[in-house]
């Protein structure tokens, strides 16, 4: 009786209609994750080429050591470096881990623009992960679709805009995005 009462108040949890503020919350998230990612991965692996990526962490296995003791690179990222079957691949790597290894690693491989756009990036992605609430305001929203699209194009270039559109419209994001991405693209 007691697990049909608790199933049932997770249903009508995930049934009720969310705001405006959780949507926005939840199209900030999928913006960082399924698109500002993809594009700071085809940076990364232009800095980082696969084939000497595992040697390049070897070479700074110091370094990455370091990093993992100021609890920077956490254990499982630290997994993802430095795997026991010795795959080392940026595919699996999230946005989070591929900002550490730009900046710690090869920070001259970027300009100072696009530094500056990798870090409001991770500011973004901080500012999501710290959300108590699961909402953004529509002020907010439109700041930060705007800062985070900019910061998309400034490191990937005009050559990235039809895919990021293809991307963001597969994923159903809202017509504020794409009417940033119109205007930025255009600029």
């Amino acid at each position: 009786m007691y697990y049909m009462h608790c199933v049932t108040k997770l249903l009508f949890f995930f049934c009720r209609k969310i705001s405006i503020e959780e949507r926005d919350f939840l199209q900030i998230v999928f913006l960082l994750h399924r698109v500002a990612c993809p594009a700071v991965r085809l940076k990364f692996n232009t800095i980082f080429h696969s084939k000497e990526l595992k040697q390049t962490l070897e070479d700074n296995k110091n370094k990455l050591t370091q990093l993992k003791i100021e609890k920077r690179i956490t254990p499982s990222q630290w997994d993802l470096l430095f795997p026991t079957n010795d795959k080392t691949s940026s595919k699996d790597f999230g946005l989070k881990l591929m900002l550490i290894l730009i900046s710690n690693l090869k920070p001259l491989d970027v300009n100072e623009e696009e530094m500056q756009a990798l870090k409001s990036l991770e500011s973004y992605l901080y500012t999501v992960a710290r959300s108590n609430s699961g909402r953004v305001s529509n002020g907010n929203f439109e700041d930060y679709c705007k800062d985070i699209c900019s910061a998309i194009i400034l490191i990937c270039g005009d050559s990235y805009e039809k895919r990021f559109t293809n991307i963001c419209c597969s994923l159903h994001i809202d017509l504020e995005i794409k009417k940033y991405l119109k205007t930025l693209c255009s600029e």
